[in-house]
């Protein structure tokens, strides 16, 4: 398969020690300043979300027999129950104090925060307030692995399942979301053999894009076997059997492997963070910028500040209906000094296994 030409992105070399810290929220100018911002200050601001009928506040009131968060100990703060329910939609979706652990520093991100940050960003596309760029739709790898499970399930099938989780998702989605046919760009998360990458249909460039942090593995065939192949089928069968009105402008491109400059070859965790930025940032331009450095430790700590961003947005997104109950508790744990707040971390990661089989 033919390999994008690259994109630029910032080099370490080039950029001064006081915007070592820039953004990392699209294509934003923000100084960095606005990604280093504590918990504590981003959940003052307004909610990003607006609830059509009631706001959150109003649907979930809090028990007043509730352990005060300035009381728990250091496991309940940030290694409590795993199974205890720590995101849950009206939808259905939930997530696990066991999910939610893995958004620390050195842990592979859960797909089952993919998901629920699928349905964050499906939400946020339906307010955004900036019409010139393209409308999006984000899948959850749940609702698509079917699909590249090649030996395992014939054309039919996949197409049967990909219909069926279509129907689904709109039938169930917010305002005016009916169809396929409101999207410029539509997102696949892949998860296989434990590394997280995006794919991307885009109609109005035409083109079918692999985005993916890694830059190991020259060979597109060997590296992605057929998996982009095997989705691209099936959403072309898809937009078939619905009469899309724009599927002659994918259904013969060849799937693209984008490079950009902020790609990596050692990094082996932080693919789910990639991932999420990814999906938050990119809008189909050729130039596309993410704001992240070079692979470098400027780029880890980006990554690691994305952690902490992406935990809060999560954990008090206006979807969480039980989102009261960890707002102080994530303004604790941010009233922490740095030290305190690495040996509760640390400290979860420690008894993650323990804590599992409880």
């Amino acid at each position: 398969m033919v390999e994008e030409q690259e994109i630029p992105a910032k080099s370490s070399m080039e950029e001064s020690d006081a915007t070592a810290s820039e953004t990392v929220m699209g294509n934003s100018n923000m100084e960095g300043q606005a990604v280093e911002k504590s918990i504590e200050e981003r959940v003052t601001e307004p909610s990003e979300i607006v609830a059509e009928d009631s706001t959150m506040e109003e649907q979930v009131v809090a028990d007043p027999s509730e352990t005060k968060a300035e009381d728990l100990t250091m496991e309940d703060q940030v290694a409590g129950p795993a199974w205890e329910p720590i995101f849950k939609s009206e939808r259905g979706d939930f997530l696990f104090h066991f999910d939610m652990e893995t958004i620390t520093p050195n842990l592979e991100v859960s797909t089952n925060v993919i998901d629920v940050w699928s349905q964050i960003l499906n939400v946020l596309e339906l307010y955004k307030e900036d019409d010139r760029l393209p409308t999006r739709y984000f899948f959850k790898i749940s609702g698509i692995n079917l699909l590249y499970f090649i030996e395992k399930h014939t054309n039919e099938e996949k197409l049967q399942s990909f219909t069926k989780s279509v129907d689904e998702c709109f039938r169930e989605d917010e305002k005016h979301l009916k169809s396929l046919e409101n999207f410029d760009i539509l997102f696949f998360p892949v998860c296989r053999e434990n590394h997280l990458y995006l794919i991307c249909a885009d109609f109005i460039n035409g083109l079918f894009r692999v985005i993916d942090n890694s830059s190991n593995g020259t060979d597109f065939e060997e590296r992605y076997k057929s998996i982009p192949e095997e989705i691209k089928k099936v959403l072309v069968a898809y937009l078939d059997q619905v009469k899309h009105p724009n599927t002659e402008r994918i259904r013969n491109t060849k799937p693209i492997r984008m490079q950009m400059k902020w790609r990596t070859k050692n990094n082996h965790v932080d693919c789910g963070v990639f991932l999420m930025l990814h999906m938050e940032s990119y809008h189909g331009l050729k130039n596309w910028d993410c704001g992240l450095f070079l692979e470098s430790d400027k780029q880890k700590r980006q990554l690691d500040l994305l952690r902490s961003k992406y935990a809060a947005k999560i954990l008090l997104s206006d979807l969480n209906l039980i989102k009261n109950k960890f707002l102080k508790l994530v303004q604790v744990f941010e009233e922490k000094s740095e030290n305190e707040r690495k040996k509760m971390i640390d400290y979860a990661i420690v008894h993650r296994k323990e804590r599992e089989s409880s």
